[in-house]
């Protein structure tokens, strides 16, 4: 492949060992011919003319080309002004990576074994909010509420999936925006899932509700039997929502208005274990405190409705129900029994 890795005589050599390319100063002036009718054009043509990413000596940009771990360390490192070390004889992003290291940007979890394959989602997300907050915790919540990263389609992070070179150039503009103190467009539906993806719920981002404790906790409920909710995720069913394949909006009640209305789905787990009493039993329905639930789960994903204590077992699923827009301002509770488990208040 061609591609210009140049920033200094010493890396222009290593890019003319790797192939003949277009140089920085010669990039920037040169019309690139296969990026007018591409989404990422402005985002490219500033990088491409801030110099730190280039075309190919065909005059083409190839913006849906995958992105390898040391070609974003470099556009990221040479976009924000880190000093980059001699190439000497090491690989040619040996300097970009040790600098990014030495700026406490890249940091120990970040695997530098195979800089050639192509980066993650979730590391490209990492690098980026480091770049902009080196205090930060390098998470894809923080790189979500930045505006850093947005999802791939109604919020779907798709954090093991691999980036372009355009999705590249569109991240590492928003990194200087950043930077500079700019606010930048949000994916709400990707806050959610990654706060789901962090949290187990997505109630704060959609609801200003904060999680308790109680969620992730095991409850014991008999002997040798006891229940986890696992997850809590507020669906609006008004708005494209990755959650959707949850729920069945088929199976509402008639008089449910959904624009008045969040769906509430629940993860459930539930623990049988060999001291359990064989003859036991539990009904969900009843148990979890769900007699008036009007949910809507699918039944691929749906939670059991009768809970055995016959053999050690571990069940798990969903379940739902409608809660009032105007009355989230409250508690989402379960009862177990005589016990009310708070998951989500508002402070």
């Amino acid at each position: 492949m061609k591609k210009v890795l140049s920033i200094s005589a010493a890396f222009a050599i290593t890019s003319i060992l790797a192939g003949t390319a277009v140089t920085n100063g010669e990039s920037s002036k040169v019309k690139l011919t296969d990026i007018d009718a591409h989404w990422g054009k402005a985002a490219i043509e500033n990088a491409v003319t801030k110099g730190y990413v280039d075309g190919f000596e065909d005059k083409s940009f190839r913006p849906d080309n995958q992105v390898t771990k040391a070609e974003f360390i470099k556009m990221i490192s040479v976009a924000i002004g880190v000093k980059n070390g001699d190439a000497g004889s090491g690989s040619w992003y040996a300097p970009y990576v040790q600098s990014m290291k030495d700026a406490g940007i890249l940091w120990g979890t970040f695997s530098t074994s195979d800089m050639n394959e192509p980066i993650k989602r979730s590391e490209m997300a990492a690098v980026s909010v480091h770049a902009v907050d080196i205090n930060s915790k390098a998470t894809m919540l923080e790189a979500t509420s930045m505006g850093l990263i947005q999802g791939k389609s109604n919020g779907d992070l798709d954090e093991e999936g691999v980036t372009t070179r355009a999705e590249s150039v569109t991240i590492v503009e928003r990194v200087l925006s950043k930077r500079k103190g700019e606010v930048l467009p949000v994916d709400q539906s990707a806050v959610a899932a990654a706060e789901i993806a962090s949290t187990g719920t997505n109630m704060k981002s959609m609801v200003g509700m904060e999680p308790t404790d109680a969620l992730g906790k095991w409850f014991p409920i008999a002997q040798g039997v006891k229940v986890k909710f696992e997850k809590v995720i507020i669906i609006d069913p008004m708005k494209p929502d990755p959650n959707f394949n949850l729920i069945d909006l088929a199976l509402k009640p008639p008089f449910v208005k959904l624009e008045d209305t969040y769906v509430i789905a629940t993860q459930i787990r539930v623990l049988v274990d060999s001291t359990a009493d064989t003859s036991g039993n539990f009904y969900t329905m009843q148990t979890i405190g769900l007699l008036g639930s009007k949910g809507t789960v699918r039944a691929v994903n749906k939670f059991p409705g009768l809970v055995k204590y016959d053999k050690p077992a571990e069940y798990i699923g969903w379940i739902s129900d409608y809660y009032l827009r105007a009355h989230m301002d409250g508690k989402i509770s379960y009862s177990i029994y005589e016990q009310q488990i708070d998951l989500g208040i508002h402070k």
